[in-house]
């Protein structure tokens, strides 16, 4: 679902025939519009955003490949394009997109390369064969950079978050680290634009466990990564705040 700045609500999900259904509610309540934004087999419309002038971009998965469908305000039919290959059926992604129209992309995808483990279903967050993923769309070109690989190679990682400043600069976020007792997991985080992404960089203290990050940006380039951790037998939220380059050091709320 994605709600524009005048109340105008557009649902993007599965329909009855095999595709991706979607539909323009008014703020008044009544349906403007409606379709399908995709008639090739596809499912799993996970995530949709709107921009400052109501254009609506939303992903949706047609096999292992990741598609992403543009709306224009106004309009009824959909860009439709393949951006990514994820290497599976039903990725973790998340999507955001700026007030000026950029949006950025982050998933979780199959690593190449690298072997996963003979029972993956006893060990689901020591995936090896799993890596972070991301992508930005400039809305000055109208065109998709590449998918970049974020997290370390063989090492497990989860939960991609990702939000984008009011320049278009994108924030990545995840969990990375197998989460069991047997070794360490960090809170990573990388900013890109333009399809170019910083190194990641550690932004949880290990000794807290880390899981679940949360994240959210601004327009005016801070970015704030919240967590879920626990220290002494205690859980607890931790939160690390960045402006400009740096993170700061995490503190608890509370």
């Amino acid at each position: 679902m994605a709600l524009a700045d005048n109340g105008t609500i557009t649902l993007v999900g599965s329909g009855s025939f095999p595709g991706t259904a979607w539909q323009r509610l008014s703020p008044l309540g009544g349906i403007e519009a409606g379709g399908f934004a995709d008639r090739r087999q596809s499912y799993d419309a996970s995530a949709a955003g709107v921009d400052a002038h109501g254009n609506v971009t939303a992903l949706w998965m047609r096999g292992t490949n990741l598609v992403a469908g543009t709306l224009r305000a106004g309009a009824r039919t959909w860009r439709v394009r393949v951006i990514a290959n994820t290497g599976l059926y039903s990725p973790d992604v998340a999507l955001a997109v700026s007030r000026g129209g950029d949006a950025a992309v982050a998933f979780r995808g199959r690593a190449r390369g690298v072997r996963g483990p003979r029972f993956p279903s006893r060990a689901p967050t020591a995936r090896v064969d799993r890596d972070i993923q991301a992508l930005t769309y400039s809305a000055a070109d109208s065109r998709w950079s590449r998918a970049v690989r974020l997290s370390a190679t063989g090492v497990p990682a989860t939960a991609p978050r990702v939000a984008i400043d009011g320049s278009g600069r994108a924030t990545v976020a995840w969990a990375e680290g197998p989460n069991n007792g047997q070794g360490l997991t960090r809170i990573k985080a990388a900013d890109g634009s333009s399809g170019s992404w910083s190194q990641a960089v550690t932004v949880s203290d290990p000794a807290s466990d880390p899981i679940a990050p949360a994240l959210a940006a601004s327009d005016n380039g801070r970015a704030t990564i919240a967590w879920t951790g626990c220290r002494g037998g205690s859980a607890g939220v931790y939160f690390s705040e960045k402006a400009g380059t740096e993170w700061s050091e995490p503190r608890v709320i509370g």
